[in-house]
């Protein structure tokens, strides 16, 4: 499966019903990746999938996916853990009691995107512009 692939099945932003297998196939190529089997580029693509519904719980999937070996982790930039926004993904993350949570928390606060002039629609048309979509 490649990018192309995904894209032609799903769009860059999937149907809220294909969410689920959007998270399945970014976990399975998580793992991959881990192996260092992966695809980099289409495991960033499932994090844009994701980033564009802009859930907030879907953070940990993205930061396994980011942390998942070194070229994940700069291919997966930290502005895809934050779909909900910025405020709104601290805020849920300052809530959480896991070290995970803690973990990207600090990680976003040390690496974070100016909040000022950056949103995630603006990001998102970014991708569109990327892979020369609508």
């Amino acid at each position: 499966m490649t990018e192309y692939d995904v894209l032609e099945q799903f769009g860059l932003v999937p149907k809220p019903d294909e969410l689920p297998t959007i998270r399945r196939l970014l976990a399975e190529e998580t793992e991959q990746t881990r192996k260092h089997n992966g695809n980099v580029p289409l495991l960033r693509l499932f994090c844009i999938q994701l980033f564009a519904h802009g859930k907030v719980d879907d953070i940990f999937l993205i930061w396994r996916a980011k942390r998942s070996n070194f070229d994940a982790g700069c291919g997966i930039e930290v502005e895809l853990l934050c779909g909900a926004g910025m405020d709104a993904t601290k805020g849920y993350l300052s809530k959480q009691e896991s070290q995970e949570s803690v973990e990207i928390l600090k990680y976003l606060n040390e690496h974070q995107a100016n909040s000022e002039v950056w949103s995630p629609q603006a990001h998102l048309k970014f991708w569109q512009n990327y892979y020369k979509l609508p």
